[in-house]
């Protein structure tokens, strides 16, 4: 007579020693499964951080290391004098991006007739930006961009006509120590030397000062 015996699975035959070594060898193995995805969680993580850091660096990198807008002029100095009709030594551009000036400020805005040089000039070494323009070479509508783009800024930035002295160029843009100068509107080209100067202060500090 022949006797049907049952298949016996390999779990079966395990000792309990056995089962349990198993049961610990897949509780290692899950252990450095979760171990493994946290590293690489990590290290992508550390990836993400360092491009950040790379991308923000050469940001930064690139800003120090761009030109800046318009053309460097001699610093004459911070000197005071009592008045615009005070006695001075002669400015090195036209119109002036520094040297002496009287103590009072032009109101930012648009001007419909020139400032003083040495009033403007407190405005410049304030952190204030102006845009000079000959009315002779600039056209009514021109004036009209020109004015529109000024009151964008509610403080630090002037529009003038210029009288006293020949423009280099229709439109002249000052800063304190800078000065660019412009055949026709160029709105952006305005814009980046007003961002690139506004609201620096350029008083000379002392020792002892803050």
């Amino acid at each position: 007579m022949l006797f049907l015996m049952e298949e016996i699975q390999p779990t079966q035959l395990m000792t309990k020693q056995e089962r349990r070594e198993a049961r610990r060898e897949e509780w290692e193995a899950e252990q450095k499964r979760i171990a493994r995805r946290g590293l690489l969680k990590k290290l992508i993580a550390h990836s993400v951080v360092v491009m950040i850091v790379a991308t923000v660096g050469y940001g930064l990198f690139k800003a120090a290391t761009r030109p800046k807008p318009g053309e460097s002029i001699a610093d004459l100095g911070n000197e005071h004098i009592e008045s615009v009709q005070a006695p001075h030594a002669p400015y090195n551009s036209v119109p002036p991006t520094s040297g002496p000036h009287v103590g009072g400020k032009a109101v930012s805005g648009v001007h419909g007739e020139q400032i003083p040089d040495e009033l403007q000039l407190h405005n410049l070494e304030d952190g204030g930006v102006i845009v000079h323009y000959d009315p002779a070479r600039v056209s009514t509508s021109m004036v009209e961009e020109l004015a529109s783009l000024v009151k964008d800024y509610r403080e630090d930035v002037i529009l003038e006509p210029y009288l006293e002295s020949p423009l280099p160029s229709p439109i002249v843009l000052t800063a304190w120590g800078r000065i660019d100068t412009l055949e026709s509107f160029d709105r952006e080209r305005i814009r980046q030397f007003i961002r690139a100067y506004r609201g620096i202060d350029h008083h000379k500090k002392t020792i002892g000062q803050p």
